[in-house]
């Protein structure tokens, strides 16, 4: 777990290794929202987060954020 202050954030060099061992596919996750990848942990202006192959989409929708898509043949990305 990485700090950012007295929070504690993901593990980001974890996630992006499991992400590593897929590099011909795109590995899609959630649960975790996506601010605690950066350490801002304020979910109402969170973001999808790629990192490789690697995008986390679950911007935080339960704490305030927007809930996150994106569209695999495209890549777009959709905020509600």
């Amino acid at each position: 777990m990485l700090s950012a202050g007295r929070r504690t954030v993901c593990n980001i060099p974890s996630v992006t290794s499991t992400a590593a061992m897929f590099k011909d596919r795109y590995l899609v996750c959630g649960h975790t929202p996506t601010p605690y990848y950066t350490g801002d942990l304020d979910c109402r202006n969170a973001r999808i987060f790629r990192s490789g192959m690697l995008i986390a989409i679950d911007c935080g929708c339960v704490f305030d954020g927007p809930l996150g898509c994106i569209c695999l043949d495209t890549m777009e990305e959709i905020y509600v």
